[in-house]
Formats: structure tokens, C-alpha cells, sequence
């Protein structure tokens, strides 16, 4: 109903009350007025009925329509003012904010606290508001209460590769409508929630917040340099990269908005579609998602050159630590040695483009566009950083799983083409997938588990074992007794066979010598490789989809 068909006699008050959302909230402290419908609501005809039912002695009754006008003033509004009196039932002293001039621009009004008495007065570049001089201790509480519940923030798309930061004071309500915990990463956590309509203006409705702390110096500046990061591929810049939308910081942590995706690639196989029928759409969408996550990745491992390219491993030590994110594939976190240098300024903090722990809980399936998008890029190095703070809560998490053998050989180093490997890895379960549906995936890591180490009382299924004391490492004769049986396959056609072949002799590579081992491939290679094959498959339909097994 517009504002100038309700009834005189419902008051704005209790129209006020009616909007409030969320709706079905019990909690008071959570509940804020949608701001376009507040500011619908506090329209000139509104404002003037309401200060006509003023007493008539009172100067805003018999000036209601000037007054009205002057609330409503696009360049010097007093509508978020006009609401909060409304809504404490003090509109009666409107006037003094009027003659002070406290406008809706001055919200959130400072406070200043009396010595040992739990009382305050709202202070303007630190002088005493005459306007709360009628006021009461209460009253001064309920405006302070009232004024958050109309200046909910209101997100906006980033612009031209710049994301919105919002800086939040402790007060501030979110404009949540619905909140449910996600998963627990090893560092930070996940909310779902569906953020009021009028208060983004992104094109979906349902939103992933990755909570972070930054309490001190060091993860502030580690924040703000992951953000700088993210926002590089921001705006979907890459249909496979996850892209952020917007950043606020709010009661000590540093919050990153994502838009929701419907499954992780692990629930992909699972739950959605746990048996895929072989054909040449299925084969194609496979190729098309393999290109784009190299392609994606490459984008993130040309991003900066502020950290070192090899990190020796001997500066760090294992601690085994639950990733609970997902249960069936713990984490491992790496804290540092005392030996790791810490930056003596933070601002000079930045990121260089190495993911850390590709897997198939940081892949995101996506219902709307049917895309397989890699999600959690760049936190490895923001904490790496963290981690050279020696705080006993930060470090590197790396799925035991997915994990490089350079991670366990001794003397190994830590470098980009460590996601080659996790990749590699990835890509190897999704080619099960695609011929043997989720079964065939949980067989894969059933063999791979025995003689597994125990990590945090489960046991892991690497890709490799190590041999000669830790000294050396090999892939598993599991994993390649597996890929020839997907060579085997009844179904494996052309492509597949080249897939197959790229991942074993490309990427499942142990680069525990520098000088004598084999590298694994690059990956602007790798990108240009699935590139020509995803190519091919349009040219030649028998070479995506038509069974050629290899006995």
C-alpha cells in the first residue's frame, strides 16, 4: 500500500515496527529498518501528518508543512532523525535538532561517557548536543539503540577492480535476514547468509562471509594485502576464480562477502551427481572445467613478486591440526621455526600468487552457471605471513590428501608448482568421476589409504609414500596401478587417454632434486595443453566421447 493511501489513524510508529526486519528475529539488538523503505516511509505527506498531530502550541504542529519539507531535503535530510524520534515517541523535541542543525549526515552521534556512572551525552566534534537537554538516561539509550537500527550498511559491487571496505563500528547491525554456520576452515570460518535486498546491490541473493581475525598489526596488514589480491579478480574478471564482492571489518574481524555456491566439487560427487552418464556433453563439460581452473590458476600464479619463490622447508614444522571443513580430509597446518624472518614493517606486506591447498573442498560447483569455480586462492601466503608473527593460531593449512611429497621430503622447498601436484591430483579423481561415478572415487582413495600416515587420529591418502628414511619419495604404485586402470576403462576415449597421460607424466612429479628431477609442467603449459585438447574435442567429436580403452 503506497504511504499516501494508509489510514490517518495507523500511525507511523507502528508502521516503523512493521517494517523492521529480520522478521522472524527474537533478538531486538539484531533487527534494523530496510533503509529505501524507511526513506519511502518518511516522505513529506508522512512527516507532515504526523507533526499536524503534534499539540497545536507546539511550533512544529503549525508549521508542519515547512518543517516536512526541510526533513526531506535531498542535500541536508533529517528522515533517519524524524524515524528515531518517532520510534522512541520523543518527535516533541525535533526542534532542537533542527535549530542545531543535527542532521541525518552526523548519525552514528558520538558518545561521551560520564566517569564511573554508566550515563552519557551525545557530543559533536566534542562538544555537548543542547538538543538530548530533555532527555533522560533512558531516552539517551534508546536513541543510541534506535540510530544503529537505521544505518544497517548497505554493500555495494566493486568498481573498476576496486571492493568496497566497509570499517563497521561495534555497534553496527548487519543487514542479515538469515544466518547458518558453514564449515570451519583451519583458518577463519564461513557464515551463510541472505543479506536484505535493499541493502546490496549484487545479483544473487544467497552469500558466503569468510570470517578472519585481524586483531593486531600484522593480520590487519596481511588483510589488507589478501584484499588487494582478491580484488584483483573481482567483478567475476574469471569465470573459474571465486570473486569477492565486498569486505567489511567489524568487531576485531576482517569479513570477505562471496557469492554462495550450491556444493564444493567433493558434495558435487556425492550428492548431485554422484552417477554421471558417459557421453560427449559430459566429457565436453569435464574438458571445458579442466582448461578453466589451469586458466584460473595461472591467473593467480601470475598475480605479485613481493615473497620469495621457494620457501625451505626446513623453516617450517608439522603440526597435525583438524581442518574440520571437511571431515573426511583433515589439515595439516605448518607453523614456522623461530629462524623465519619477520617483516619489521607491515605495510610492506605483500602477496605472491601460490593457491597451497587445491582440493576438492576449495572448488565450488555453482547450480546457475554450471562452473567449477576455485575458491580460498592467496590464503596460503596470507598465512604464511601470519604465521612469521610466531601467533601459535596461524599457519598454513595443506590438506594431507592433496599435499606435494616435497612437503615430507627432507630438504624439500615449497613453490608454485606445488599446485601443479594437488592439481594433478584433482584432476585424476575427476577423470574417475567422469567413467565410474562417486564409487569409483572412494575406491580410489580406499587403495591409496593403506600404510598411510595418521594424521590427527585419521589416516590420510597421499599420492605418494616416501622411501630411504624420508630422504626420497615415489608416487604410490596404487595410484599408478590406478590410472592404468582407467586407461583399461570401457569408456576411456582419446581425450581421456591424453588427460591421463599429462597427469602422470607431467604433474604426479617428485621434484625432491633440484638439478636432476624432472619439473612439472608450467601452468600457462598446462593451460595451453587442455586448451588444444578442449579444442580438439570440438573438432573431432569421436576423439572427446568414443571409447578407445587401452588393455
Amino acid at each position: 500500500m503506497p504511504v499516501s493511501q494508509v489510514p490517518p489513524q495507523e500511525s507511523l510508529w507502528t508502521r516503523l515496527d512493521d517494517v523492521k526486519r529480520p522478521r522472524e528475529s527474537y533478538l531486538e539488538h539484531k533487527k534494523f529498518f530496510p533503509t529505501k523503505t524507511l526513506l519511502r516511509l518518511i516522505d513529506e505527506e508522512t512527516v507532515e501528518r504526523e507533526l499536524s498531530r503534534l499539540p497545536p502550541d507546539n511550533p512544529l504542529a503549525r508549521n508542519a508543512k515547512q518543517t516536512a519539507k526541510r526533513i526531506c531535503d535531498a542535500e541536508e535530510p533529517y528522515q533517519r532523525i524524524f524515524a528515531i524520534l518517532t520510534y522512541i515517541e520523543k518527535l516533541y523535541a525535533l526542534n532542537g535538532f533542527l535549530e542545531e542543525e543535527v542532521t541525518d549526515k552526523d548519525l552514528p552521534l558520538t558518545k561521551r561517557k560520564h566517569d564511573g556512572k554508566g550515563t552519557f551525552d551525545f557530543v559533536r566534534n566534542g562538544t555537548r548536543l543542547r538538543c538530548f537537554g530533555s532527555f533522560s538516561d533512558y531516552y539517551h539509550r534508546c536513541f543510541d539503540q534506535t540510530q544503529w537500527k537505521v544505518l544497517a550498511p548497505v554493500f555495494q559491487r566493486p568498481k573498476n577492480g576496486e571492493v568496497q571496505h566497509l570499517e563497521l563500528q561495534e555497534q553496527a547491525i548487519l543487514p542479515f535476514e538469515v544466518e547458518e554456520e558453514g564449515p570451519t576452515g583451519g583458518y577463519g570460518s564461513i557464515l551463510k547468509v541472505r543479506i536484505h535486498p535493499e541493502h546490496h546491490n549484487f545479483d544473487t541473493s544467497e552469500f558466503a562471509i569468510k570470517r578472519l581475525p585481524s586483531q593486531d598489526e600484522l593480520e590487519k596488514k596481511a588483510c589488507e594485502a589478501e584484499l588487494k589480491m582478491l580484488s584483483s579478480f573481482s567483478d567475476n574478471s574469471h569465470p573459474n576464480l571465486i570473486s569477492v564482492l565486498a569486505a567489511y571489518t567489524h568487531l576485531g574481524f576482517f569479513h570477505l562477502i562471496f557469492e554462495w555456491g550450491e556444493a564444493d566439487l567433493l558434495k558435487f560427487w556425492k550428492e548431485v551427481k554422484p552417477n554421471p552418464i558417459f557421453n560427449k556433453d559430459e566429457v565436453l563439460w569435464v574438458a571445458e572445467q579442466s582448461k578453466g581452473l589451469a586458466d584460473g590458476l595461472l591467473r593467480v600464479h601470475q598475480y605479485g613478486h613481493g615473497l620469495p619463490r621457494e620457501q625451505p622447508k626446513s623453516e617450517m614444522s608439522m603440526v597435525a591440526v583438524t581442518d574440520n571443513s571437511s571431515a573426511s580430509n583433515p589439515t595439516i597446518k605448518i607453523t614456522p621455526s623461530d629462524s623465519i624472518e619477520i617483516p619489521k614493517n607491515p605495510s610492506q606486506i605483500t602477496l605472491y600468487g601460490r593457491h597451497g591447498d587445491i582440493k576438492p573442498s576449495n572448488i565450488l560447483w555453482f547450480k546457475s552457471t554450471g562452473m567449477l569455480v576455485l575458491t580460498d586462492f592467496g590464503l596460503a601466503e596470507f598465512h604464511t605471513i601470519l604465521s612469521r608473527s610466531g601467533l601459535p593460531r596461524t599457519g598454513l593449512g595443506v590438506s594431507p590428501d592433496y599435499r606435494p611429497p616435497e612437503m615430507d621430503v627432507d630438504g624439500g622447498s615449497v613453490s608454485r608448482s606445488y599446485d601443479i601436484w594437488s592439481l594433478g591430483c584433482v584432476y585424476l579423481e575427476l577423470i574417475a568421476w567422469l567413467l565410474g561415478g562417486y564409487k569409483l572415487v572412494q575406491q580410489f582413495k580406499a587403495e591409496r589409504t593403506p600404510g598411510a600416515n595418521v594424521v590427527n587420529g585419521q589416516k590420510s591418502a597421499p599420492f605418494f609414500e616416501l622411501y630411504l628414511g624420508g630422504e626420497s619419495a615415489k608416487v604410490k604404485g596404487s595410484v599408478t596401478n590406478f590410472i592404468k586402470v582407467l586407461h583399461a576403462h570401457r569408456n576411456c576415449s582419446a581425450y581421456l587417454h591424453d588427460f591421463l597421460d599429462l597427469i602422470q607424466t607431467r604433474m604426479l612429479l617428485i621434484e625432491s632434486d633440484p638439478v636432476l628431477s624432472d619439473k612439472r609442467i608450467t601452468c600457462g603449459e598446462l593451460r595451453n595443453r587442455l586448451e588444444g585438447m578442449r579444442a580438439k574435442c570440438d573438432d573431432d567429436p569421436k576423439y572427446a566421447s568414443t571409447p578407445a580403452p587401452r588393455s
